[in-house]
């Protein structure tokens, strides 16, 4: 079973969490960052029930996947390298190109209204650059529509 282990040092009292033997045998620990000792239980929580997911191949409860989506990327990328959640696929698809694949498959409409769409696409590429779909968030949608 995983635990908390309490560190102190120059910037105050840091948690980890350290993995047991028969979890891993390298017994590692997840660094944390500045978080309260209530905030390192949930962490455990959570972290536990990763680990049981993955020996049972049980489906991961909704709370921890909702957790898991707001954690930062370097703490995800920790999990990641000890095998307790997927890697997130990266995306291919930049915005522009993701548009005119679209468009390109959208048989089903007429001439004017591809043509319409392919004068959107344009402000998209312009707005986006290089943006990946996954890069893409509400706010930038919301921005989009400010800029048109």
């Amino acid at each position: 079973m995983a635990s908390i282990v309490k560190q102190s040092t120059t910037d105050g009292t840091r948690y980890f969490i350290q993995l047991s033997p028969g979890e891993n045998v390298q017994r590692p620990k997840i660094h944390l960052g500045a978080v309260t000792r209530k905030q390192a239980k949930d962490a455990l929580t959570h972290v536990e029930t990763l680990l049981k997911s993955r020996k049972t191949g049980s489906v991961m409860p909704l709370a921890t996947q909702e957790w898991l989506v707001g954690i930062p990327d370097g703490l995800r990328e920790r999990f990641e390298k000890l095998g307790l959640v997927k890697a997130k696929a990266k995306s291919r698809w930049t915005v522009s190109a993701w548009i005119a694949d679209y468009i390109a498959k959208r048989t089903d409409v007429k001439e004017a209204t591809r043509r319409k769409w392919r004068n959107v696409e344009d402000k998209l590429a312009i707005f986006f650059k290089d943006d990946t779909i996954g890069d893409v968030t509400v706010q930038h949608a919301k921005a989009f529509r400010v800029y048109l």
